[in-house]
């Protein structure tokens, strides 16, 4: 069944837009588009009334989109995603670029992972120097499965991949696929509690989800770490860097590295061994 959007349009300057596309995050909306003086939110509920109160008065239009084939539209929009020369994200109709280490196929879907989003090129960044050789890893919030699909490339022994959408798990199911990978769990979760995770603990879990989510499940992460594991944060802005590492620092790990692109900001830390 094809499905219809709610489409709001906020008179938010250029500026102003990231913090309000974070905030809108929380409150459902999914999908964007930006322009110099306005934002376009799109969500699939049907409740056009869940704005967040700070952006009620910026609110100017609000209209139903009726249904149409997105996949067909992502197609003919999609365009393939070079991050360095370690990592190239192309859709199946596409041929990939030569010369590069690392290629991950995507078929475009409404799961949020084409790496285009500064958050997913942040993250893999901040892998590419990681040794993932017979390493177990863990994607949270996994969406497209993009960064799982790297760390099984880069040599992982198993990769859990976790969400609680059910159209990033079939999303990511594709996509393994596409990738021929074998050695990996994908699993539908519940938002609370968060159920025990199987290849525990990890030498590598990846969660790109946004800033409330990362600070509510801090323990739970730390937990599933194995000793001298790495974790990687991102999907929140630069501004909420002090508050997510000081929550992770008070669980005894400890900053590698941090990078930030476009007011978006990715932090890669350590458990002590």
């Amino acid at each position: 069944m094809l499905l219809g959007f709610i489409e709001a349009k906020f008179l938010i300057p250029e500026q102003e837009q990231e913090v309000a596309i974070a905030e809108l995050s929380e409150w459902g909306f999914d999908g964007f588009l930006q322009d110099s003086n306005y934002l376009l939110a799109y969500t699939t509920y049907v409740d056009p009334l869940l704005i967040p109160p700070s952006l009620k008065t910026r609110l100017v239009e609000q209209k139903y989109i009726e249904p149409q084939n997105w996949n067909a539209l992502w197609e003919q929009n999609f365009e393939a995603v070079a991050i360095d020369q370690f990592c190239y994200i192309y859709p199946p109709f596409q041929k990939p670029l030569p010369q590069l280490q690392y290629y991950i196929c995507i078929q475009p879907q409404m799961a949020f992972g084409t790496g285009h989003h500064p958050t997913t090129q942040l993250v893999i960044r901040l892998m590419q120097h990681l040794e993932l050789q017979a390493k177990n890893v863990a994607d949270v919030g996994c969406g497209t499965g993009i960064l799982g699909i790297l760390a099984a490339k880069m040599g992982a022994t198993h990769v859990v991949f976790l969400d609680t959408d059910p159209i990033a798990i079939q999303n990511t199911q594709e996509n393994l696929m596409l990738n021929q990978i074998a050695n990996a769990t994908v699993l539908l979760i519940p938002i609370i509690p968060i159920i025990e995770w199987p290849y525990s603990p990890y030498h590598l879990l990846v969660a790109n989800i946004e800033r409330n989510v990362l600070l509510q499940n801090a323990s739970e992460y730390t937990r599933h770490l194995a000793p001298g594991g790495y974790l990687i944060l991102s999907g929140f802005l630069v501004q909420d860097t002090p508050t997510l590492l000081h929550t992770y620092q008070s669980l005894g790990l400890k900053t590698i590295q941090s990078l930030r692109k476009d007011n978006w900001s990715a932090i890669l830390l350590q458990r002590n061994h």
